[in-house]
């Protein structure tokens, strides 16, 4: 019924998809309620949520919510890191899961 869902975050490069299919299956085996534990991790598939924060003046608005989804986020970041992953096999370097070798 209750998934929690801990430790599934990674910045390495090539577990991104892993990352993602971790989340979607905890996710969907959920019945009520599911929680994510994680930690801080660097160029992660869930980093920005240590920069979200309730603000508990407003109510929820739905349609200026919507404005500033960006629906390709997951699909954008999973190419940037397919991208990272060529590059670091043609160079032979470890390459940075933000960006930076």
């Amino acid at each position: 019924l209750i998934v929690f869902c801990v430790g599934l975050d990674s910045s390495d490069v090539g577990a991104t998809r892993n990352t993602r299919s971790l989340l979607y299956r905890a996710v969907t085996r959920a019945h009520m309620m599911v929680a994510v534990v994680n930690e801080h991790v660097r160029g992660g598939m869930l980093e920005f949520m240590g920069h979200v924060r309730l603000i508990n003046d407003r109510r929820f608005d739905n349609e200026s919510s919507s404005k500033m989804m960006k629906m390709n986020a997951a699909a954008e970041h999973i190419e940037h890191a397919d991208e990272l992953q060529k590059a670091q096999q043609l160079s032979g370097t470890a390459v940075d899961p933000i960006g930076v070798p």
